[in-house]
């Protein structure tokens, strides 16, 4: 076997012309390179020695006008030796050259396998490329065609198209005179990119690459929903002191205290997310084991169960059930911190519709009773401004802690505004039965009651996360 053409080049052949091998192809240096008289020396010596035949005027023209028609992007950043050995190896595959001079390697040539040469006189690398997209089927990755995005989209396209300087919407010279097999075959050529374009499956093909990204479960959608849940704004009609509820809807205006609004609909739920949350607990140690678990009641049917016999033979067992469950993380005053040993609670079937959420939390295995979070309370004015709770025996604050007032209603609306502020008050606790605020109400004289107070040092708010199928 002969040694390859690239291993017998001479290094010594371009340094005597002054220009290094290993001199880079750049956007700049390109033309002044390529297309200088010693490179279209060194690529035809390069083409005569594989052929064994030296290249003629006419040859030599063709050579020239090939390299031209070449995009520089070929060559940036390459040694000036590897672009020429890569030109003179583009030549003679692309070129009909190697049908005259190489008859033996003509049988494998990308003339003779394309048929480029029944199409259009003097193929390029541009009609073989079109060849290329035309052998594309309606599964091939979409990023093959962007190799292909410089051209008219047409099934063959000659040298003067190619070149801009014609831009007909066919591909026959003017005055030409072609034969009814050959327009057969071009409009074939054109058919049959239009109908693998159009083909349903390939269509379907298509989007099911645009709609990916919003998929996590095969070519189902599964929206994701979070549901605040807050302690301050929920059912007061639940008097089970075990047992926090709200409403869930999304039609107009909830308009009523205990009301979540959503944007959809919560329906065919499959799974749910927990994160850590402020839980308050009276007293602290009623958590012996550190343990905290959680059950949202509608959803029981699907929960976790755990059971304890506790009768005195230990035959009747008794049977809890939970959805989260939690470690105690930290402590602060009457609250713990709760942090969830697994976040996520997958239903067995989906849950077919959720209109109301009901929790209730065990220490792991006693149910919790909640401390009281709102009281009744009289208003005495002066400064500073006392309440004193009607509706327990003692509300549980102490210094510090956040109320909110709400009703306060006087003849003085200034100090109805300031003190049913939004923000709340940070209170001073004087028994257990009374506290007082920062501020000055001693213009007004006496008391008023029914005052609503709400404890902000008992709120529970977190989010829960739904995921459900397609709606």
């Amino acid at each position: 076997m002969s040694q390859p053409i690239y291993q017998r080049y001479k290094e010594t052949e371009l340094q005597k012309r002054g220009i290094p091998l290993n001199t880079l192809i750049t956007n700049d240096n390109y033309s002044q390179i390529l297309l200088t008289k010693d490179s279209l020396r060194l690529i035809a010596n390069l083409i005569s020695e594989k052929t064994q035949k030296k290249l003629s005027t006419k040859n030599i023209e063709s050579l020239v006008s090939f390299i031209e028609k070449l995009k520089p992007s070929k060559f940036y950043n390459l040694p000036l030796s590897e672009a020429h050995i890569k030109i003179a190896l583009y030549y003679l595959e692309r070129f009909k050259i190697q049908e005259a001079l190489i008859k033996d390697d003509y049988a494998n040539s990308i003339e003779n396998i394309t048929h480029l040469n029944e199409i259009t006189d003097m193929p390029s690398i541009s009609d073989y490329q079109q060849k290329e997209i035309n052998q594309f089927t309606k599964n091939e990755n979409q990023y093959k065609y962007a190799a292909f995005s410089d051209r008219r989209g047409n099934a063959v396209v000659d040298l003067e198209r190619v070149n801009g300087i014609r831009s007909s919407p066919n591909n026959i010279e003017s005055g030409k005179k072609i034969s009814d097999d050959d327009v057969s075959k071009i409009n074939y050529e054109t058919l049959k990119m239009v109908k693998n374009f159009l083909d349903p499956a390939a269509i379907d093909s298509l989007l099911n690459r645009f709609s990916s990204t919003y998929t996590s479960f095969y070519s189902i959608n599964l929206p994701h929903q979070v549901v605040p849940l807050d302690s301050r704004n929920r059912l007061l009609t639940n008097s089970n002191l075990t047992e926090y509820s709200w409403n869930i809807h999304t039609a107009g205006d909830p308009g009523h205290l205990g009301d979540i609004k959503i944007q959809d609909t919560l329906q065919q739920t499959i799974q749910m997310n927990i994160g850590s949350f402020w839980l308050p607990m009276y007293p602290v140690a009623g958590s012996y084991y550190n343990k905290i678990r959680m059950l949202i009641k509608e959803f029981t049917a699907q929960s976790n169960t755990v059971t304890e016999f506790l009768n005195s033979d230990q035959t009747q067992p008794t049977v809890y059930y939970y959805h989260f469950e939690f470690d105690i993380t930290q402590t602060a005053g009457l609250k713990v911190l709760l942090t969830p040993v697994n976040n996520t609670f997958t239903f067995r079937k989906p849950f077919a519709r959720i209109e109301t959420l009901t929790i209730s939390f065990r220490t792991p295995f006693n149910l919790m009773q909640f401390i009281p979070d709102r009281g009744v309370y009289n208003i005495t004015f002066g400064n500073p401004t006392q309440f004193t709770i009607t509706s327990n025996p003692a509300h549980l604050l102490n210094t510090g802690d956040l109320v909110y007032i709400t009703n306060v209603d006087t003849i003085n609306a200034s100090i109805n505004i300031a003190i049913n502020t939004q923000i709340g008050w940070l209170i001073t606790v004087t028994s257990a039965t009374q506290f007082t605020i920062p501020f000055n109400s001693s213009i007004l004289i006496g008391s008023n009651s029914g005052i609503d107070i709400y404890y902000g040092s008992q709120r529970i708010f977190f989010g829960l996360e739904f995921i459900n199928l397609e709606q």
